[in-house]
């Protein structure tokens, strides 16, 4: 004999980023912004943009920056970023 039931998961959030808001652009941190509608999604880097001043721009802490990127391989010190990539704002858009 063989019984089932049905299974739910439910995973605790580890990681909570906080809403992001866009200061403007300034110096190393002047490239654009995407939108989902419903908020900042993700910011496209800019010739010249650097890590820190990006993580700034939208009241972001390095790790928080980081930890919706893990694209940058977790470095929180000053990751490298590519002009042209798109870099996540908020935890759901991880890539």
């Amino acid at each position: 004999m063989t019984a089932y039931a049905p299974l739910t998961w439910t995973l605790p959030v580890f990681h909570e980023v906080p809403p992001v808001v866009d200061g403007g652009p300034r110096e190393g941190a002047s490239g654009t912004t995407t939108s989902d509608g419903t908020g900042l999604l993700g910011y496209e880097v800019a010739e010249g943009d650097d890590s820190r001043a990006v993580a700034e721009r939208f009241g972001l802490a390095m790790e928080d920056f980081v930890y919706c990127n893990p694209n940058l391989g977790g470095a929180t010190d000053h990751p490298h970023l590519r002009p042209g990539s798109t870099q996540a704002l908020r935890a759901p858009a991880r890539s």
